[in-house]
């Protein structure tokens, strides 16, 4: 089976959520037997050479590779919420370049499946009807006009709400005008598939979470800071800024007080300058990017995800499960994550109920140890990247053959 994967990322470096999901995936399905091409938007925000993709990845998934900037310009921006309908969030990612890469590759190579990661890549379905009769599947890493609506609810700024309102609106709309257009979809959680099948409700749907490979579970006996707390994250994603922000008001001056060694580490790329400034607090301390991900969860303690914003699933909570890292999160950054609060995983709303458990935990080392041992078992049951892969590839099957029996 010939798989095509389109994004409007490059999936390598994998050290965000959207790239993990994207690569996995594909590698997965190229252990299965499946031929893969990912067809990537290489945006100059996160440029990366496909040339330095290491071999063994390249070896068995070819990715090629359109060069777009997708910055924001002030007056496109003006522009498009003036005159237009469509979210200039994706308007962003319509390119002649890549429109011309894609129509090359689907015309020379006869694909049975066409990918689309998230609907922002809805603009190119007129070309892929045009060029090739495969399947279009949308792979919905989340309901993105739900994270919208949430950083509605948490914006004070009434301009900007008023914007963010618009934006969320024609997001729902792209996104159930992407559904009526495609084959079929593969949301990321049990609560996205139901989401989009009251937009669609006869559109074939599997539900495939993010799967991790063996290699994630590997744990080691690394020396672990005492009392330390850590966010691991993209950090100019703005849900993750907010949510830091609130827990360092609402919540640590409380834990340092009944905990006065504690420590909290917060990582992540492309942090803005104006966010760690904010950060610039007793006891918190920027790290950056960091160059091991897994080992910097096995070591820094409890991770705390107090995201108030979002959708999907948090990538990062299955990665920090996998390496044995006891955590704390809201029930929106735990969203699709069906572990169970007390035993895999805590899971706090409140301020109150979240200093609570942070300090629970960094006095208790059995229960943390415990929850953590909990979470492991927990990933490893639900997250295998090769069952997880082998029930996509059937369900492809079940596709083709299906417009294989109509054709007769």
């Amino acid at each position: 089976m010939r798989i095509l994967i389109v994004t409007n990322k490059v999936p390598y470096p994998a050290k965000d959520g959207g790239a993990i999901a994207t690569l996995n995936m594909a590698l997965g399905l190229a252990t299965q037997g499946a031929s893969i091409t990912v067809l990537a938007i290489n945006t100059l925000k996160h440029f990366s050479p496909v040339e330095e993709i290491p071999n063994d990845i390249l070896k068995r998934v070819g990715i090629k590779a359109a060069t777009v900037d997708t910055s924001i310009k002030l007056w496109p921006a003006l522009k498009n919420l003036l005159f237009s309908r469509k979210p200039y969030i994706s308007v962003r990612f319509e390119n002649e370049a890549f429109l011309n890469l894609l129509q090359k590759e689907i015309t020379t190579m006869p694909y049975d499946i066409i990918q689309l990661e998230g609907p922002y890549l809805e603009a190119y379905i007129k070309t892929i009807r045009a060029y090739s009769t495969a399947p279009i599947v949308l792979r919905a890493h989340n309901i993105e006009h739900e994270i919208w609506d949430r950083t509605v609810t948490i914006t004070s700024n009434p301009f900007k709400k008023v914007y963010l309102r618009i934006l969320a609106n024609r997001i729902e709309r792209l996104e159930k005008n992407t559904l009526r257009r495609v084959d079929a979809v593969i949301p990321i959680t049990k609560k996205d598939a139901q989401s989009l099948l009251k937009s669609s409700p006869t559109i074939p749907c599997h539900i495939a979470p993010t799967g991790l490979n063996e290699a994630h579970f590997t744990t080691t006996n690394s020396h672990k800071i005492e009392q330390s707390l850590f966010h691991l994250g993209g950090l100019d994603w703005t849900p993750n800024q907010a949510g830091l922000i609130w827990f360092l008001n609402n919540c640590w001056p409380a834990i340092r007080a009944a905990v006065p060694n504690a420590r909290f580490f917060i990582a992540g790329r492309h942090a803005p300058k104006t966010f760690i400034k904010a950060i610039k607090l007793p006891c918190v301390e920027f790290m950056g990017e960091v160059g091991n991900a897994q080992l910097f969860m096995q070591t820094h303690g409890i991770m705390v995800v107090p995201l108030l914003s979002g959708s999907g699933m948090r990538i990062k909570i299955i990665e920090g499960m996998a390496a044995s890292t006891p955590i704390v999160s809201t029930s929106i950054g735990a969203e699709g994550i069906e572990a169970v609060s007390g035993k895999d995983i805590v899971i706090a709303d409140t301020p109150e109920a979240i200093i609570e458990a942070c300090i629970s935990l960094l006095l208790n080392v059995e229960l943390a140890n415990q929850i953590a041992k909990n979470g492991c078992n927990f990933a490893q049951q639900h997250f295998n990247n090769d069952e997880i892969s082998h029930k996509v590839m059937e369900f492809y099957q079940s596709l083709l053959l299906e417009r294989n029996n109509k054709s007769y």
